[in-house]
């Protein structure tokens, strides 16, 4: 799909700026996003994270998941389960 493709290609054009932008991305917006979830009372919250499908795992692990855990670190005070979804 375009998405996947377009990740890759940001990754392969531009890796510094795509580091950026995970962090933006997953620490910033879906960190919020989940906290928000949680006070809105949800008892568990997941990240759907098609990144692993996306990326090879050497970029992954390199670009994206130090920001996919600080994420899910985001609402460690919440006391909620928290599931990290692959997909792709």
């Amino acid at each position: 799909g375009a998405v996947p493709e377009g990740v890759a290609f940001f990754v392969a054009g531009d890796p510094k700026a795509f580091a950026k932008f995970a962090g933006i991305a997953r620490t910033r917006v879906e960190a919020t996003a989940l906290r928000v979830q949680v006070e809105a009372g949800a008892s568990v919250v997941q990240l759907f994270d098609s990144w692993v499908g996306a990326l090879s795992r050497a970029d992954y692990v390199q670009h994206v998941q130090r920001h996919s855990a600080a994420a899910l670190a985001a609402v460690d005070d919440l006391d909620v389960p928290r599931i990290h979804f692959g997909v792709g």
